[in-house]
């Protein structure tokens, strides 16, 4: 009897801490809700969301599910090679962001080319990679893995072999380093602070004199946290300072313009510059989803920051939250603006008017870009408040 008195008691017991235990599981449940709706926009779906915080995790390309944008092209985008991760919608997003902020980095479309005016070496392209940012040796890599000659790429080449001798010193700089991190890795999201993003956020180096390699160096060491880095680009910099130009970085030998440009408008050219568009893509949907924007323009907006001012710090996002949570009914074009006013305050004086202008008029679909009367929405038949949806 007692045996059983003890059987009973100790399974009355087991009950009740099962119960208590489970009363805990919800409770701790309810806590989790309610410390959720103390994030900035208190849980209501049009306020501020911020980004994932494990910014490790590479990120996938998003997929745009809402109808498919049309627009005219004034990019050349017959026989290219899309990238395989982008369905139509992807595309024609893609192609809409290339043509407008493309129109602003120069006249001349996929082969734009720009001298050394920025510090940069060269810059060439629709988007403008360069060699002091060492945006653009991955794509000569590229190159020179698909062809032995500069037959594909409508070069002469002897040209070519220049091109594929000076991106061999900068790969042989950088492997025989042992640390390689970027600033721009596609892991990052919001910078650091500390950090130098951008050529419009710091003064570009003079390199017109005997000290150009190592002004180059340093310069493009507050844009890429890793000195070698910094060294190899410099490396190719020098290259072209001795190879490309009749003078110091201002005026390019004919022969060069003329194959740079034919290389830059062939079609397996224009479709490597497609592929490394992708991660500006990417990083662009990433702060669009992380501003909690909506619009067709405000998109646009997000690529043209990443392309023209590498991306956003983390103090943006910061201040960005703390506003829109002290003012909950701001319209999108106000968030917009806002974000353009915090950007602001770290691009240097003599760039703030041409970031300035070039934001506003793809903010309100029309304005004045460098002296030019620009009407956005007519010039690339997009609707600029078309919502945007992707996944994930």
């Amino acid at each position: 009897m007692q045996r059983k008195v003890v059987r009973v008691l100790i399974l009355f017991t087991v009950l009740c801490c099962v119960s208590c235990s489970n009363d805990g599981f919800n409770s701790m449940q309810a806590l989790d809700v309610d410390a959720s709706k103390l994030a900035p926009g208190d849980g209501d779906s049009s306020e501020f969301h911020p980004p994932p915080e494990d910014e490790d995790v590479p990120q996938p390309v998003p997929v745009v599910i809402s109808p498919t944008p049309n627009f005219c092209s004034e990019l050349d985008l017959l026989d290219v090679t899309w990238p395989v991760e982008l369905a139509d919608s992807g595309q024609a997003h893609l192609g809409l962001a290339l043509n407008i902020t493309g129109s602003f980095e120069g006249r001349s479309g996929w082969a734009n080319l720009s001298n050394n005016f920025d510090g940069m070496g060269f810059s060439i392209g629709l988007l403008q990679q360069n060699l002091g940012m060492g945006s653009l040796q991955p794509i000569i890599n590229d190159m020179v893995a698909m062809s032995n000659d500069g037959r594909t790429f409508d070069m002469t080449d002897s040209y070519f072999q220049s091109l594929k001798s000076m991106v061999s010193q900068w790969n042989k700089k950088l492997s025989s380093k042992t640390v390689f991190t970027s600033s721009s890795s596609s892991q990052e999201l919001f910078f650091s602070d500390e950090k130098n993003i951008s050529a419009y956020d710091v003064d570009a180096p003079d390199l017109g004199d005997s000290g150009a390699a190592d002004k180059a160096a340093d310069n493009a060491d507050g844009m890429v946290s890793a000195k070698s880095v910094a060294s190899a680009n410099a490396t190719s910099i020098s290259w072209a300072f001795k190879t490309v130009y009749s003078d110091n970085g201002k005026t390019f030998k004919q022969p060069w313009a003329d194959n740079l440009n034919k290389m830059a408008k062939s079609k397996p050219y224009i479709s490597l510059q497609l592929k490394y568009a992708m991660k500006l893509y990417t990083q662009a949907f990433r702060y669009f989803n992380a501003f909690n924007l909506s619009t067709q323009s405000h998109f646009l907006l997000m690529f043209d920051f990443v392309v023209q001012n590498g991306g956003f710090k983390q103090k943006v996002i910061n201040e960005y939250a703390l506003k829109v949570k002290a003012k909950p009914h701001m319209t999108e074009q106000e968030k917009a603006l806002l974000i353009l006013e915090l950007r602001l305050k770290d691009v240097i004086p003599r760039w703030q008017n041409d970031v300035s202008s070039r934001k506003k008029t793809i903010i309100f679909s029309e304005g004045t870009v460098h002296g030019v009367k620009r009407n956005l929405k007519t010039e690339y038949c997009y609707d600029p408040s078309l919502r945007v949806l992707t996944r994930p």
